[in-house]
């Protein structure tokens, strides 16, 4: 319990991940958590150096665990990662020998793979300005690849598959908006090393917005929302929201612990429904997608990456997670607390919601905001790259 205490010294990015953390756990203890969680946030670094052995984990011989159900989530944890470090491992060797617009690297974050892909200027381009390009929920790095070969010449390029998607780790967490942001802001003072643009789709829309606000504008130097998920109020729901929370922001009313309690159903119950949408969805990703990609939807046919990154260990996790997620900051309020330029670019052929409409919203949410529409569908990066 003493680990999930809110500390107000902790950089403040921080402090969001541990509270919604301690929201869970004041509410159900550990029995909230996921599966394997305890174990993997409290030895998951040690496995990852070394320390503890994954073969004797796998073979249920090590003396870390000291009990039947903890050495089911050990050996469970221990899976995860030998499955993503072969899966590294053959990512790196392919790409010596694939031609592509991108070199693919990892980066080991709190002790979980992560795949990225980068694309460094030329020898007398090294000015160029970075730019970190961030996919939806689902996907990966790979839809930014047209974006690689269009935007080379002006920018530093990095894209990142966030923790749970694409090529990156999928270890048994409570995922959260918080932990997402807090990846992005991680990689961005870690790998990028100074200050970077930041693009992003769908939820990773989202996620750069709340990046943005954590890191400010000394850090972000500007944000590019392509059809971005999260919630857009008017002026008066914006007004009435912080009346709500007595005047705080949702970011720092999650601080104090003043968001409606944690009230998800038992674990079980949420990992029995998530199975049926996660295997009935996953069934379904060609003809989802298809309907996602209107203007181009031979990139479905050709094949999308988002079939073999759903069959990797863990990615059922992610729909669990679906129901802890704490309340979430408005844009309006990322944005402001963000204070620097946004870019709007919205696919105005998108299904899932009305693009034109959001676009406008945006623009009454935020003074600093230059909207364009591309006549494509929910993911634009992808299908019209250039």
């Amino acid at each position: 319990r003493k680990n999930f205490k809110l500390n107000q010294k902790v950089l403040f990015e921080n402090g969001l991940e541990t509270a919604s953390m301690e929201r869970i756990f004041s509410e159900k203890g550990s029995t909230g958590m996921a599966q394997g969680e305890v174990f993997g946030r409290t030895f998951g670094m040690a496995v990852s150096l070394g320390l503890i052995s994954k073969k004797r984990l796998i073979n249920n011989q090590s003396n870390v665990v000291q009990w039947p159900l903890n050495s089911y989530w050990a050996e469970s944890v221990a899976k995860t990662f030998d499955w993503h470090e072969k899966l590294a491992e053959n990512d790196l060797k392919l790409s010596e020998h694939k031609e592509r617009s991108f070199e693919v690297k990892y980066w080991r974050w709190n002790g979980w793979l992560i795949r990225y892909a980068e694309r460094e200027p030329g020898p007398g381009d090294l000015d160029f300005p970075p730019l970190l390009m961030v996919h939806g929920f689902g996907g990966s790095l790979d839809q930014w690849a047209g974006c690689f070969s269009n935007l080379s010449e002006k920018f530093h390029l990095f894209a990142v598959d966030m923790i749970g998607f694409g090529h990156s780790a999928k270890p048994p967490l409570s995922y959260s908006q918080h932990l997402w942001s807090q990846q992005l802001c991680d990689f961005g003072r870690r790998v990028i090393k100074r200050p970077f643009f930041i693009a992003g789709n769908s939820i990773g829309g989202y996620m750069s917005m709340s990046a943005a606000a954590l890191l400010g504008k000394n850090w972000c130097k500007g944000l590019v929302l392509l059809n971005s998920a999260g919630r857009l109020l008017t002026n008066q729901e914006y007004n009435e929201e912080r009346i709500k929370f007595k005047g705080l922001s949702v970011q720092k009313a999650t601080l104090k612990g003043q968001l409606p309690p944690y009230s998800a159903p038992p674990n079980f119950l949420l990992n029995a429904l998530s199975a049926i949408i996660f295997f009935g969805l996953q069934s379904q990703i060609t003809k989802i997608c298809r309907n996602l990609y209107p203007v181009r939807p031979d990139l479905v046919e050709n094949g999308l990456s988002e079939k073999r990154d759903s069959e990797d260990p863990g990615a059922l996790g992610i729909f669990a997670s679906g129901a802890k997620l704490p309340f979430s900051s408005s844009a309006n309020e990322l944005l402001e607390h963000f204070g620097g330029p946004v870019l709007v670019a919205q696919g105005i052929l998108d299904p899932l919601n009305d693009a034109k409409k959001r676009s406008e919203m945006f623009k009454m949410a935020y003074s600093n905001v230059e909207a364009v529409d591309i006549m494509g569908g929910h993911c634009p990066m992808d299908e019209m790259p250039e």
